[in-house]
């Protein structure tokens, strides 16, 4: 992985979708304030809502802890637990370890991803990194290699801390990372698990996955379900990540500060629902995507140009109203690289001189070539958005008919207006003329009133 991570972080393509009719996800009602649904195989988001916004992960951060766990140690390997690790707030989740009790460290992962254990993922930080402090340092070292840029974590377990924070999509893309190792998947999909007795505990410690989309006991069961982590603290509430397949496509739905418990088990099975049933895979073969090329430069000055070709097909998720031809494709090269870069990116480059066509190495070699080639060429990148413009027109339309709204209202408020001026004036007129013809009718006594009597004898005044 280390050997594409400079070209993963370098090509982004972006697919844009130009068909006009309305997109399904308008019919979505996702109550969690952020929320993402990626396509595991492309990283290609298909649902969005503030996914970028930074928020408390709350114990979700242990996918992160058990990555790095699975990564640098052996299973197998014996723990001891000490005084630190226990050391927890009174109401935080734990299995009840104690100072100087022993037991396997895939026992301390069940209990990290299944209960969600801050006793047991301290443990495993200390086993990890020698110490809390440094095994926060290789997570935020981690998140960094993956690519989740606006991450920093403070702590193995997701305790609150305003500096421990990610993103919907940051931690869609951890937990994209994660579930590509095998041993991480057998704790993070692991529905009930029981620890057994140790040194210090004769009793044995039954365990249950917190993701009830995975146990088939549960109402919020999901049968296509096949691994997840919740989180819950007061100032991120509700927080999961889960990560479902059906007919060999693999989605991660991603849903931060839930109001309660329910309303993440709902957000979910409508986001996996909406990607499930509203998506189907569409190729796009390479030959389409052609070369792409960007400048060179080293030590200040240009020696050429960087080539890339796309090794295979691209495969993006269509929604179901669009087809083939709707699509609209762009890569997106920076417009330069350094050689420096590129050498220290591990990726094998090769120059080609320019006059004799010879092949030369990058590195201590003098450049003499006016392209520089990538033996690798460039993989399928590590993220695709797709953007609909289903739901962007709509948007569109919107905008325009608010714009259109303003000055029609202001132009009919002008027009009400000057409608009663000159009813005011008709008005005005009117009682002049009746003034005139009474003055006229009634001359010099037209201001007294006269006493005059009804046939009947009643007093009237005129």
């Amino acid at each position: 992985m280390k050997k594409f991570a400079f070209l993963l972080a370098v090509l982004l393509t972006a697919f844009y979708i130009t068909a006009l009719p309305a997109s399904a996800d308008e019919k979505l009602s996702i109550v969690s304030e952020a929320a993402v649904l990626m396509d595991a195989s492309t990283g290609q988001v298909l649902y969005q809502k503030n996914m970028d916004r930074k928020m408390y992960p709350a114990s979700t951060t242990k996918i992160m802890t058990g990555i790095l766990a699975s990564q640098y140690s052996d299973m197998n390997g014996m723990v001891t637990v000490s005084e630190d690790a226990v050391k927890l707030p009174w109401d935080s989740s734990h299995i009840a370890l104690s100072p100087g009790e022993t037991l396997p460290l895939s026992e301390l992962m069940y209990a990290t991803m299944l209960a969600s254990a801050n006793d047991a993922a301290n443990v495993v930080a200390e086993h990890v990194a020698g110490s809390e402090s440094d095994f926060a340092v290789l997570m935020n070292q981690k998140a960094q290699e993956i690519g989740a840029r606006n991450t920093h974590f403070v702590n193995p377990s997701g305790l609150h801390d305003s500096n421990h924070y990610t993103t919907a999509y940051d931690l869609a893309l951890i937990t994209r990372y994660g579930i590509q190792n095998p041993i991480f998947m057998s704790y993070f999909g692991t529905s009930h698990h029981t620890v057994p007795s140790t040194n210090l505990q004769p009793e044995e410690r039954p365990l249950t996955n917190y993701q009830y989309m995975l146990l088939p006991e549960s109402a919020n069961y999901y049968a296509d379900v096949i691994g997840g982590k919740v989180g819950y603290t007061r100032e991120a509430q509700h927080t999961m990540s889960t990560v479902a397949v059906r007919d060999g496509r693999t989605l991660i739905c991603v849903v931060l500060k839930s109001s309660n418990r329910n309303t993440k088990f709902s957000d979910t099975r409508q986001l996996l629902n909406y990607g499930f049933e509203q998506f189907s895979p569409v190729a796009i073969p390479k030959e389409q995507v052609g070369e792409q090329s960007a400048a060179l430069y080293s030590g200040g000055e240009r020696v050429g140009a960087v080539t890339f070709t796309a090794p295979q097909a691209y495969t993006v998720l269509l929604p179901s109203y669009l087809n083939k031809s709707d699509i609209q494709y762009k890569v997106d090269l920076p417009r330069a690289f350094d050689v420096q870069d590129m050498v220290a990116s591990q990726v094998e480059y090769f120059a080609v001189d320019s006059q004799t066509g010879q092949r030369l190495e990058l590195g201590n070699q003098p450049l003499q070539a006016d392209f520089i080639y990538s033996a690798d060429y460039c993989p399928v990148p590590s993220v695709i958005k797709v953007r609909s413009f289903g739901t962007f027109w709509p948007a569109v339309g919107k905008c325009a008919l608010f714009v259109v709204l303003i000055p029609l209202g202001l132009g009919l408020l002008i027009l009400f207006f000057m409608i009663l001026k000159l009813f005011l004036l008709e008005f005005r007129f009117r009682r002049r003329l009746n003034s005139r013809r009474f003055v006229k009718a009634h001359g010099k006594n037209r201001h007294r009133t006269s006493r005059k009597y009804s046939s009947a004898g009643q007093q009237r005044y005129v």
